[in-house]
């Protein structure tokens, strides 16, 4: 349910605060009346498989899970070269078993059935570890997870790396000894003192071969030369097989940086600028990217195709949306200061949106989650509105190199046009939608963070997807009404103060199309009460990398998320140190079919059903796929290898519209993952992913 809030009053509180290297004055408005709004789209239906269950206590009770990656991921169904049945999850997180204890790195393995089958700590060292990163072999289906840690005085925040053998055994918990990745201090880094710590782990195709794989742990650099650290990331990758696991071979890592990012980390107050990325890499082929925003510059990404070896070459656009200061019903501006000047140079750029992740999309596009803000230009400051926050979708296209974005929450006439949503103006036309009693511009107030303070640190961003089926999904958290009830201490909003609220929305087509986000919370007198949270907190919440099928509209995803015994991070200054409980769950989430709307000028995405039957295969599989209305000369079935090399290809002479079945081979090929593309008069028209095992 969508919420507007009417003006009855501003008030204007000078919050002072550093934000990259520009000051920044945070505008809040208090006195705000709740009405509600509707825009025809609906949230999905879903219902709990597992309800929260506990995992481990902790003390630590901040971003549990990875800055940006996502610490729960779903096992491909079939551990190779063995055969073991796998499908599982593993959850790998950072947690304080005690007030006094130590940080660890711990993990947790859920089988197919949602059963908890271990907790425990990675290694068996009891030191200060944390902020861990994790991607799972597509191969063996064993999870490679690194972590920062003070191992020494001289060098204290060091990157470990270890992985889990479920491949020898069928059965999680025996990890290798971890071993350092990245040995701040004596690598070669721009900065003698830079330390790059809060690593990301992804695992992507080689160019060695089919047998490899290349491991990828990403971190970004922890130190001031600036205002503020500037977060440019070191890589750091390695190429290994199942024999190199087998074996416990060291690997061999090579270590590179990105010039541009590097510039940014200046001591020159002049060029030094903060970033917030991501990593993501090709399941498909060696491109990789580095993809987020820029104080300075805007949306960027930093494109790589040789797996991440060489030059990345830098993509950006400026991304500030300037809109026009609303007018009230008398024709005054809305947004005024203190001596009643209309503010100029209003416009929605990035704010508070540090902690994502970000996912390729049919090979083609980049997406992650992130908020736009509206701010102005005032001299030398930059003024930022705090209820006027919201959450958008955004994308690179790795082929024509535009970006763009997609209002997520709430949705204006036009949420996948190139313009944002202005909360005054839903519909587009130019008019303010609503005024109050007293002629003033009523608008719909965002605040998409789970605390009422501290967004800069409070938020979480994350996506999720099952690309054989269009499915994409998107997670924050919404705090307006706990910030009515703290911040602004609005006595109708008083019973609010410790209820924040999850959102969860869904595309099912691959996000050109979004529904209106599920809301939870645990109010028990709201609309949007979930029974299964009853007397909890829940905070930063990560949804499984992979959405599970359940039948052709229904997909299962995996839930991760720290139920808090008191609201606000503790470790942030916030709250009481009495702990919380780390959580997981499950929901069988409904996926309606992909629509086209006039209204948002959107096209429909055709649904051409391709899979094949059995996957995993040992020799032979039939690969199904609808044609609907294509008028196709030419159409093929294309078989690519993890590295990206084409390894085989079926002409299909005799078609027809609607379903067809083609019985495939694969005995020349070797075990592995293999990828199917179905193409007509040479355009791709879907991928899916079989595994192969002789």
């Amino acid at each position: 349910m969508k919420k507007m809030y009417l003006f009855l009053g501003v008030v204007l509180i000078l919050t002072l605060s550093l934000f990259a290297e520009n000051k920044q004055v945070e505008i809040v408005e208090k006195g705000f009346k709740a009405t509600e709004i509707k825009n025809g789209r609906d949230a999905p239906n879903y219902e709990f498989i597992t309800p929260p269950t506990n995992l481990c206590l902790t003390y630590y009770d901040y971003q549990p899970g990875s800055y940006n990656g996502l610490p729960i991921k779903v096992q491909p169904e079939i551990s190779t070269p063995n055969g073991y049945n796998a499908g599982g999850i593993y959850i790998s997180y950072q947690a304080k078993e005690t007030a006094t204890g130590n940080r660890r790195a711990f993990f947790s393995y859920i089988d197919q059935n949602g059963n908890i089958v271990t907790t425990s700590t990675i290694s068996n060292d009891n030191i200060w570890e944390g902020f861990l990163g994790m991607d799972i072999d597509p191969v063996t289906a064993n999870p490679f997870t690194a972590w920062h840690v003070d191992v020494d005085d001289d060098n204290p925040q060091e990157i470990l790396y270890s992985y889990d053998f479920y491949h020898a055994m069928g059965g999680a918990g025996m990890w290798n000894t971890p071993e350092i990745a990245i040995d701040n201090g004596n690598i070669s880094s721009p900065h003698e003192d830079d330390k790059f710590i809060w690593p990301n782990v992804n695992i992507g195709p080689s160019p060695l071969g089919v047998e490899y794989r290349r491991v990828y742990i990403t971190a970004a650099n922890a130190t001031n030369h600036g205002v503020t650290s500037a977060r440019n990331p070191l890589i750091a990758y390695a190429d290994f097989t199942t024999t190199d696991l087998d074996n416990m071979t060291p690997l061999d890592w090579t270590y590179s940086t990105i010039p541009q990012m590097d510039e940014w980390d200046s001591d020159d107050p002049e060029i030094h600028t903060q970033s917030k990325w991501a990593f993501v890499t090709s399941e498909t082929d060696g491109t990789v990217a580095f993809i987020g925003w820029n104080v300075q510059y805007g949306f960027f990404c930093f494109l790589n195709e040789n797996y991440g070896a060489g030059e990345f070459q830098y993509y950006h656009d400026e991304y500030k949306k300037y809109v026009d200061n609303p007018l009230n019903e008398n024709g005054s501006h809305f947004f005024i200061d203190a001596d009643g000047d209309p503010y100029e140079n209003m416009n929605f750029f990035f704010r508070f949106s540090g902690h994502f992740n970000a996912e390729f999309i049919d090979n083609s596009t980049i997406r992650f989650i992130a908020n736009m803000g509206l701010q102005a230009e005032y001299g030398e400051e930059v003024l930022y509105w705090g209820h006027c926050v919201y959450p958008k979708e955004f994308k690179f296209d790795v082929n024509t190199h535009e970006f763009g974005f997609f209002d997520l929450y709430p949705q204006g006439a036009n949420p996948a046009d190139d313009n944002p949503m202005l909360p005054w103006d839903l519909d587009e036309d130019g008019v303010v939608d609503n005024y109050t009693e007293d002629g003033k511009v009523d608008y719909v107030r965002g605040w998409p963070f789970q605390y009422h303070l501290d967004a800069a640190d409070e938020n979480t961003y994350k996506i999720a997807k099952n690309e054989e089926n269009g499915w994409l999904v998107a997670t924050w958290h919404d705090g307006l009404n706990a910030k009515f009830a703290n911040t602004d201490e609005l006595p109708e909003y008083e019973d609010w103060a410790e209820y924040p609220e999850i959102a969860i929305a869904i595309s099912s087509d691959n996000g050109l199309t979004w529904s209106e986000p599920i809301l939870m919370n645990a109010k028990s007198d709201d609309e949007n009460f979930v029974p299964e949270f009853d007397d909890m907190i829940p905070v930063y919440l990560y949804p499984g990398d992979y959405i599970e099928e359940i039948d052709d509209t229904h997909g299962k995803l995996h839930l991760f998320f720290l139920d808090d015994n008191s609201y606000g991070s503790h470790v942030l200054g916030n709250g009481i140190e009495n702990g919380g409980m780390l959580k997981y769950a499950s929901i069988n989430i409904e996926f309606p079919e992909g629509s086209n709307s006039e209204e948002n000028n959107i096209a429909e995405v055709p649904n051409y059903n391709l899979r094949n039957f059995p996957n995993p295969l040992n020799s032979e599989t039939i690969i199904s796929f609808n044609l609907n209305n294509e008028q196709s000369e030419q159409v093929k079935i294309e078989i690519y290898n993890v590295k990206g090399q084409r390894v085989d290809q079926l002409e299909i002479r005799n078609y027809d519209l609607g379903m067809n079945e083609i019985v495939y081979s694969a005995d020349k090929l070797s075990s592995g993952v293999y990828f199917y593309k179905l193409v007509a008069n040479n355009n791709l028209l879907q991928t899916k992913k079989m595994l192969l095992i002789k």
